[in-house]
């Protein structure tokens, strides 16, 4: 496993995000007039990896709850703590509007950015050919433009309400019964004005940080990984502890142990940016195995116990890596 080099402007963009600051790092100057608002994340909390995983998918759940979208609606992976609305494309190559999005939260910027934002990249791989970008490059890409562009301030925990910048209250009883039409595909002048793209002016796809901050995806990758191992180890040994403890019913068993499967095949995800795809698909074949009722449970423990194990000697020093910045980068804040 081998990450690549760090770039010191990069790790103190990420850093940010992954911790908070004092003073946030952004492209865009943030207007006062503007309405804020809480939305998953604390103050100083910030967004980029998920120590706890059964945080993570609580969080997860929660969006997806507050949304009224699907998980086939969004990018998610524990890399960034929340998941983001995957944009589409009509026939004509135009970004679809979020029609069946819950009307509380259309003030989110999530559901107004620019196609050039919202849409999947084309990237180049090591050998220069081109590909699409991966969950977790989308991922960091998109949120790192939301800090830059003001849209995500990581040390007070608030969003942009957008449509406040254009002097909307969408909780108007009148602006909502327009919004509900608009979303649904109607014209309405008071919203197609709205319109992001001055705001990544300075933090296009194609900005030197933006590109940057992209490549070191895979350290967050390994860093992750690390924390996701970690988890895991926590999660099987209490498990292994109950047992010891008081003989719990053989489905209580199965169904514990599935949860920490699913778990580690989400938190190992993307294998493909670290060259390591054989940890998922020995998940995998741990998941298949806990289908045979005559499995046996602790054995399936163990070996998921051994795999987080060597999965972290072999992670871990990224995580500190990660973490080494992110305290340079609050002395420095």
């Amino acid at each position: 496993m081998n990450a690549r080099r760090t770039n010191p402007y990069v790790m103190q963009q990420q850093s940010l995000i992954a911790t908070g600051s004092n003073e946030p790092d952004t492209e865009y100057e943030m207007s006062t007039t503007e309405r804020r608002r809480e939305f998953l994340v604390g103050p100083g909390e910030g967004v980029a990896l998920s120590p706890d995983l059964d945080s993570y998918v609580d969080r997860y759940e929660r969006f997806l709850d507050a949304t009224g979208l699907t998980p086939a609606d969004v990018v998610a992976s524990p890399v960034v703590r929340i998941p983001i609305p995957q944009g589409v494309k009509d026939s004509h190559g135009h970004p679809l509007r979020w029609d069946g999005v819950k009307l509380d939260v259309l003030w989110h910027p999530f559901f107004w950015l620019p196609a050039s934002v919202a849409l999947r990249a084309h990237v180049l791989d090591e050998s220069g050919v081109e590909r699409v970008e991966t969950s977790e490059e989308y991922l960091i890409r998109v949120i790192v433009q939301c800090v830059s562009a003001g849209l995500l301030d990581v040390d007070s925990g608030t969003w942009l309400d957008v449509p406040s910048s254009y002097g909307i209250d969408v909780d108007s009883p009148d602006v909502r019964a327009r919004l509900d039409q608009w979303e649904r595909g109607a014209s309405d002048p008071l919203f197609d004005q709205i319109d992001l793209t001055e705001r990544f002016s300075k933090c296009g796809i194609d900005s030197e940080m933006v590109r940057d901050a992209t490549s070191q995806t895979p350290l967050y990758v390994f860093a992750q990984w690390a924390y996701t191992a970690e988890h895991l180890g926590r999660t099987i040994s209490d498990l292994q502890e109950d047992d010891r403890a008081f003989v719990p019913e053989p489905h209580e068993q199965h169904d514990q142990t599935m949860k920490a499967l699913i778990t580690a095949y989400s938190g190992f995800s993307g294998g493909d940016l670290i060259g390591e795809t054989q940890t998922r698909v020995q998940v995998q074949s741990m998941i298949d195995a806990l289908e045979d009722p005559n499995c046996d449970v602790g054995q399936i423990r163990a070996q998921l116990l051994q795999l987080s194990a060597r999965v972290h000697v072999a992670t871990k020093p990224y995580l500190d890596q990660v973490n080494f910045a992110a305290s340079k980068a609050r002395e420095a804040a």
